[in-house]
């Protein structure tokens, strides 16, 4: 077997949120803290490599967490794909574990979706002095990685508290509806990391459903960007980079 699962509880919740650690329980114990407050919310944390539980131990007996530990590594892509199959929640939401949020996003954004018919929505985010970051962008072209070492503009202008189309959202925090990821059978498992959310949104255009940001809602993200500081990172980067080009263009 390649999963364990432990949790107990049947009721339904209107979003189920996936988490991933990969070593990072951490800073996860806030980040549930957080979540446990808005009780329309189901939580599957997926435990990537063997770590210390200790430090959420708290929530470990608690109905609404569901824990996944692998016995080996899986990708972004799997390993939320799994966390899904496990759902019964109408909607799906992915959220990194390096993020600082408040309870009452999940009820915006859900809030914002069912008024609006949308069947994906990300928020925007911030980074710890308040400035937007660049969670969504336009397609990449296969120069732009390089590109963006000398220029880190962001591609969309999202100050104004209204909700964008946009050609795809960082993976970072993406809600979506249970009925189109079904039909987009989930991320592309090919991708370990890095350009899965791409991946997605490019699959999700092409249903003819708009990938879509809401500057309503943000969340803080405190990630530390891993391929740009170890080569092993970069190095997967690059991988995936060549994946989504050799899958989807070189245009």
């Amino acid at each position: 077997l390649c999963w364990s699962v432990i949790g107990r509880g049947y009721i339904r919740y209107m979003i189920t949120v996936s988490i991933i650690s990969h070593n990072q329980l951490f800073i996860i114990k806030n980040l549930l803290k957080e979540l446990f407050n808005n009780s329309n919310i189901k939580i599957i944390l997926t435990i990537n490599i063997r770590e210390d539980e200790s430090v959420i131990k708290k929530y470990i007996n608690n109905d609404r967490l569901l824990i996944i530990r692998n016995f080996k590594v899986k990708g972004f892509g799997e390993n939320h794909n799994h966390a899904f199959s496990l759902s019964d929640s109408e909607y799906f939401m992915i959220l990194n574990p390096d993020v600082i949020v408040d309870s009452c996003i999940f009820d915006k954004l859900l809030h914002l979706m069912q008024s609006n018919n949308l069947s994906v929505l990300a928020p925007i985010s911030i980074d710890r002095n308040n400035n937007i970051l660049d969670s969504a962008r336009k397609f990449p072209k296969f120069y732009t990685p390089l590109v963006r070492l000398f220029n880190r503009k962001n591609d969309y202008d999202l100050i104004v508290s209204k909700i964008y189309n946009v050609d795809w959202v960082s993976g970072m925090c993406i809600l979506f509806r249970k009925d189109l990821f079904v039909k987009l059978s989930g991320f592309d498992r090919r991708y370990f990391l890095y350009y899965e959310d791409v991946d997605i949104c490019k699959r999700i255009h092409s249903l003819g459903y708009n990938v879509n940001v809401t500057s309503e809602v943000s969340l803080k993200h405190i990630g530390n960007r891993l391929s740009k500081k170890t080569l092993k990172y970069f190095l997967i980067h690059i991988a995936s980079l060549l994946k989504y080009h050799f899958k989807h263009g070189f245009k």
